[in-house]
């Protein structure tokens, strides 16, 4: 009796393990895949519209206004060389890396990071970022922003209209307190 009862207590176990490892893979998939369709928009160009570094405009600092992510992680980012260097200093540096990263508070409004390590102190950080579509105009946008740069820039070549589901999970990720 006592094997009987100890064997269907094992069985009982090994089917809420199986249930268990079901929902983290579930969990796991979900989120490698919201983050997966993350890198996956950002990869290509973005012009910068706005862009504000230790609250002073920088715009007109800078010798291109694109930001090129790339696929295997590295970026081409702007440089700023000779032009406005009471504001902004080591930002020679066209080259660096960029990674999606998950806020660490669970309960954070806004998720999405975007760590760019490079020698360019204008990029180099850890940086907040949304997405937002520009019905008007049809364009994908994202803002990213930290204590000493905000930035709003839109996607290059890219459909808004095949892409819409996407811009609106973006949104969502991003997002989640977004005003309706």
């Amino acid at each position: 009796m006592y094997l009987i009862h100890n064997h269907q207590q094992m069985d009982s176990n090994l089917a809420a393990m199986k249930v268990y490892f079901f929902l983290l893979l579930v969990c796991q998939l979900f989120f490698s895949s919201c983050s997966n369709e993350v890198e996956k928009t950002i990869q290509g160009s973005w012009s910068i519209d706005t862009i504000y570094y230790k609250n002073y405009d920088v715009r007109s600092c800078m010798y291109v206004n694109i930001i090129d992510f790339n696929k295997d992680g590295g970026s081409s980012l702007p440089y700023t060389k000779d032009r406005c260097n009471e504001i902004i200093t080591k930002s020679d540096d066209e080259n660096g890396y960029w990674e999606i990263i998950k806020s660490e508070n669970p309960k954070d409004t806004i998720p999405l990071r975007i760590k760019i390590t490079t020698n360019n102190k204008l990029f180099s950080g850890i940086h907040k970022i949304i997405f937002h579509k520009d019905q008007q105009n049809e364009l994908l946008k994202m803002e990213i922003w930290s204590d000493s740069l905000y930035i709003i820039c839109r996607k290059g070549l890219y459909n808004f209209h095949s892409n819409i589901e996407t811009i609106n999970e973006l949104e969502r990720l991003s997002w989640t307190t977004r005003p309706k």
